[in-house]
């Protein structure tokens, strides 16, 4: 499997594993988010009326945690810290309409909060993929394209499995997770299928705010044509069927 930022093919899967997914733009830190976050809520509460406040976590710092202002079905939400704002869809409405929102809730936090020096913008597909097992294993060949052995255990002999890769494509981070442990769905095994692309600089540099649009939508690119190119097309045409009561 290479890499691509190629234009994928617009296709919508009637049964699309996606569970969520996520976009985060990242800068240094501006302390103003912290006295005008009611004004950036005020501003986006008639479609994301619910507030929720992050709990203290051991190790990170407060100002660093996200709240979240969420839509009245938990469908999708915006959330904000002092160096970030991020947006994600648990119903996912395809990538036009997505990056369309985000780019919105990002102007509305730019002309509150005057962001400067963007440090990382990024893309996260989270899929959740059922399962049966057969003979008490995993049947990762009839979803995925190659998957991968480890040592000795061969790719159709995992009991669970709990893989976690990296790598770069040209500017970009990519970084992917496949994971069985004690998840379930519906009642059904799942795997989770963790597609993460992003792109971050230095301290002494920054992401050109007129660059995001195209930024968001190449780290999109490589997502999806990473997912497109791990799957079989047994299992595409599955998620490509309708689904009949």
């Amino acid at each position: 499997m290479s890499l691509s930022d190629k234009q994928p093919k617009s296709i919508r899967y009637p049964r699309q594993p996606l569970q969520e997914v996520d976009c985060e733009i990242r800068f240094f830190g501006e302390p103003v988010i912290e006295a005008r976050r009611h004004e950036f809520y005020e501003a986006v509460r008639d479609e994301y009326p619910l507030v929720w406040v992050p709990q203290v976590k051991e190790g990170i710092y407060p100002a660093l945690q996200h709240y979240q202002f969420v839509k009245q079905d938990n469908s999708a939400g915006v959330s904000l810290a002092l160096n970030s704002i991020a947006y994600f869809q648990r119903e996912y409405q395809g990538a036009e309409k997505f990056i369309n929102e985000v780019l919105r809730l990002f102007e509305i936090g730019n002309q509150l909060f005057s962001i400067q020096r963007i440090n990382r913008v990024g893309w996260r597909y989270i899929n959740t993929i059922p399962f049966t097992r057969e003979n008490s294993l995993i049947p990762l060949a009839r979803i995925f394209n190659d998957p991968p052995n480890f040592f000795s255990i061969k790719s159709h002999e995992y009991l669970r499995v709990n893989l976690n890769a990296a790598t770069t494509y040209e500017d970009e981070f990519v970084s992917v997770k496949l994971e069985s442990d004690n998840m379930e769905l519906e009642g059904k095994e799942i795997l989770v299928f963790d597609i993460d692309v992003s792109r971050a600089v230095s301290d002494e540099s920054s992401i050109v705010i007129s660059d995001i649009p195209e930024l968001i939508n190449r780290l999109h690119r490589i997502a999806r044509n990473f997912f497109e190119a791990s799957i079989t097309d047994q299992y595409r045409n599955y998620i490509s069927e309708e689904i009949h009561e």
